[in-house]
């Protein structure tokens, strides 16, 4: 967190990561690199960054069978209520995740 990060990359000798925590950066939709952490990727925090293209974003973690747990807060995708959005916003986009 608190890095400046832009992407997630570089991560294959990390293989047998858990938990990445990455909040408070730069972090933008597409994360290929996300892909070298497939086996062992469960939870995954990537709140207050610039992630603005869901799809995108969901297409990296595709690959990550093993996520249970994604928190991405306080980013331009993200609808909130205490951002802008209302409760039935978050909401929609809630399950639209969980689909993906």
């Amino acid at each position: 967190s608190f890095n400046a990060l832009t992407t997630l990359e570089n991560l294959e000798g990390f293989g047998r990561v858990e938990t990445l925590v990455a909040d408070n950066n730069a972090l933008a939709s597409a994360q290929p690199g996300l892909a070298a952490l497939a086996g062992s990727l469960r939870v995954l925090s990537v709140n207050n960054n610039a992630i603005d293209d869901l799809d995108a974003f969901l297409d990296a973690l595709e690959p990550l069978k093993e996520l249970r747990i994604l928190s991405m807060l306080k980013n331009p995708v993200s609808p909130s209520m205490f951002f802008g959005g209302d409760s039935e916003d978050y909401a929609r986009f809630r399950l639209y995740v969980v689909h993906r």
